[in-house]
């Protein structure tokens, strides 16, 4: 007896709990993830040089701000090497 009535009263929070559960996950998805402006990338160039063995170490592979990684490149390029080395850990 005892077991029939908490099942029956735990019933209806659960169902809340799922509902609210649902709705809730349906707002994230209609909110979507948040919006990344494109990154310019700007026209090619040619990096002209005196030392064509110097080059860069870089460490690109952790950065997700893609505003950083173009920010990067381009101070390799002015800086005027004309290569880059991509640290691998």
């Amino acid at each position: 007896m005892l077991r029939s009535l908490i099942s029956f009263t735990a019933r209806p929070k659960t169902r809340a709990w799922i509902l609210r559960s649902l709705v809730l996950f349906a707002i994230l998805l209609l909110l979507g993830p948040p919006h990344q402006p494109a990154v310019e990338i700007g026209p090619q160039q040619q990096v002209y040089s005196v030392n064509p063995k110097m080059g860069v170490h870089t460490r690109l592979t952790d950065e997700v701000e893609e505003w950083k990684i173009k920010r990067t490149l381009e101070m390799v390029r002015e800086m005027g090497a004309p290569w880059i080395v991509e640290y691998f850990p």
